[in-house]
């Protein structure tokens, strides 16, 4: 496993980015810090969506710490063989991420997600005084590929939960649990297709919002039609 810690990325996408380091700000009783942490993780299937989209496409505001792990799913289908003990892996990053940042908040995104906008402090503004914000995936169902946290005693003892009693995979036990914690949904503004065709994007044309800031392309199968998705939904976005 190799971990990438970036809290600057040069790159630039469709958003202009200053090549300067983002401010922190200092004084005699108080330390501000104005990046917040990302966590994500990925096998080598999908490096050509973090290489191509998620990375290029990541605000400056950010500290992105980045997790690659072997490739245990062969065929990188969701379900498939290999895929349930590979996203297990996911819920030992938020276990360690929650007890790095006890009583701060991060992010965690999956990578195949694009930013067309910062979104930082509309992220922490929507968490609130709420443990966990996620993105809204249809049926009453939290998303487990895109959110906001706090990290506290609450929030460690989902991850933790999730750990001991895994299922099928990371979002069915995520929800099996998110009573555990005081939880809500993500706007609109964080995206799927899912919200405007209530079910799987197969390459049918797609009316996209005007005000998301990301886009998350799941509801897809294969890595090759998260491609094609993410490249529609940019398309539409840039229109």
């Amino acid at each position: 496993m190799s971990v990438a810690n970036l809290s600057l990325q040069t790159l630039s996408w469709l958003v202009p980015r200053n090549t300067s380091p983002p401010p922190v700000f200092r004084g005699t009783f108080y330390f501000i810090k104005v990046v917040l942490k990302l966590y994500t993780f990925y096998t080598p299937s999908h490096a050509l969506l973090y290489e191509n989209y998620f990375l290029p496409s990541l605000p400056q505001e950010f500290e992105l710490i980045a997790h690659e792990h072997d490739q245990q799913c062969l065929t990188a289908v969701y379900h498939s063989q290999g895929w349930r003990e590979t996203v297990f892996k996911k819920i030992g990053i938020l276990i360690d991420a929650c007890k790095a940042n006890m009583g701060d908040c991060f992010v965690f995104s999956d990578v195949d997600v694009q930013f067309f906008w910062p979104c930082k402090q509309v992220l922490l503004n929507e968490l609130g005084d709420f443990d966990i914000a996620c993105q809204y995936d249809l049926r009453g169902q939290h998303c487990a590929g895109f959110f906001i946290c706090r990290a506290n005693a609450a929030t460690l003892a989902l991850f933790e939960k999730m750990r001991d009693d895994y299922g099928v995979s990371d979002q069915p036990t995520m929800n099996k649990h998110i009573s555990m914690c005081k939880a809500k949904f993500l706007s609109h503004k964080f995206y799927t297709v899912a919200r405007s065709l209530d079910g799987l994007w197969t390459g049918q044309d797609v009316d996209v919002p005007v005000d998301i800031l990301i886009h998350h392309a799941n509801w897809v199968e294969g890595v090759q039609g998260k491609a094609r998705l993410l490249e529609l939904v940019r398309s539409k976005f840039l229109a």
